[in-house]
Order: C-alpha cells, then structure tokens, then sequence
C-alpha cells in the first residue's frame, strides 16, 4: 500500500523556473549547464527550508522570553527586567522582519510576540516600606 503525498501535508509553494525552457538545448548538450541549473534549484529549496528553521528558533526564542517575561510580571517589582525582556522581544521581531519574512510566517511570529513592543504589558509599580 503506498502512502499518499497528502497524509504528510501539502507541499510548500515553489516557483517554477519559466526561463528552462528557453535554454532546453543547451541543457541537453552541457553537463555544465544542467549542473549549474541543479545548483541554483537547490539554493533556492535550501533557502526555503534555511527560513523555516529561522522562524522555529525566532518562535522558540520569543516564547521563551516571553515565559520570563510572564514570570516577573508575576512576581512584581521587576520592572527594569520586563521592559529589558520586551525590548528583546521587540528585537528579535525586528530582526525577523528584516529578512522579509512570507507576510504568514510574521503573522504567526506577531500572534507569539503577543502585542507590538511598545504595547508590551509593563509591571505596576510597588510601593517599597
């Protein structure tokens, strides 16, 4: 019984190269040729698979943070630690952003970030005795 493609999920969005055809000659008769567009096939594959990894570690990073983040705003008093820990989190979405993410992989980053830095929850100040 064979499995089918779909129990594993739909496969990712890639582009096909339109200008291949254009060049069918020469890829028939140069091995340097088919080498050269293999290459250049499995750069942009690996760059796709390069960017999920990078949007896994940033999600990873940015549940974290935000779990210590939670922990102090908790815990009170901890007011220089949360701001530092939300300018982190800002950091890394801004981070993020600069390498011009699919607009749905920010998306879910945003969802996890929780709100933009600056509307990041801050702990009440307490009264010290």
């Amino acid at each position: 019984m064979a499995v089918d493609r779909s129990l594993i999920g739909s496969p990712a969005a890639y582009a096909a190269d339109e200008s291949l055809s254009r060049r069918e000659h020469e890829l028939w008769t140069s091995q340097r040729a088919r080498r050269e567009v293999a290459w250049q096939v499995a750069e942009r594959v690996l760059l796709l698979v390069a960017m999920s990894a990078v949007l896994n570690v940033v999600l990873a990073l940015i549940r974290t943070v935000r779990m210590l983040r939670d922990a102090c705003l908790s815990a009170g008093d901890r007011a220089e630690v949360v701001a530092a820990l939300n300018r982190q989190i800002g950091l890394a979405l801004e981070a993020y952003r600069a390498t011009r993410p699919p607009p749905e992989d920010l998306a879910k980053l945003e969802a996890v970030a929780g709100a933009p830095p600056d509307q990041l929850p801050t702990p009440l100040p307490t009264a010290r005795p």
